[in-house]
């Protein structure tokens, strides 16, 4: 029986490892606002998909990005997205190949509950190779 990898801790390990992101994470910290002093942060979540065959697995991932200022916030998620679609597919990140990568939301403001801090959300589609 194949074993699917959490999606969301082999992005984050890859962010981290790959792009020089300092700040990432599954869940929104409490003192989130004081990480933001050390640059943007990517809270990565799995928000659904599907396992069409065994070992094969279409993930959906939504990623939220904090950061000061609204320009920084973006140029932040959108260098992410572009990571995802160019550096990550066709990679292997513990074993678990990605060989799809699609956005499904593009990077967008939404709005948050302090105004001294910008959220950018975007979506994403990763067709993952468990292994088996």
């Amino acid at each position: 029986m194949p074993n699917y990898p959490n999606v969301a801790q082999l992005l984050i390990g890859w962010m981290k490892a790959n792009l020089s992101v300092v700040n990432a994470c599954g869940r929104l910290p409490t003192n989130y606002v004081q990480t933001l002093k050390d640059g943007p942060l990517h809270v990565v979540s799995r928000f659904g998909g599907a396992d069409r065959l065994p070992g094969l697995d279409v993930a959906h991932v939504a990623v939220d990005t904090y950061g000061v200022g609204d320009a920084e916030t973006l140029a932040a998620a959108e260098d992410l997205r572009r990571a995802f679609r160019f550096q990550l597919q066709g990679r292997s990140v513990s074993g678990t190949a990605f060989s799809k990568v699609a956005t499904i939301s593009a990077p967008t403001f939404r709005p948050f509950d302090s105004r001294s801090v910008a959220l950018v959300t975007a979506s994403y589609q990763f067709t993952l190779h468990a292994p088996l």
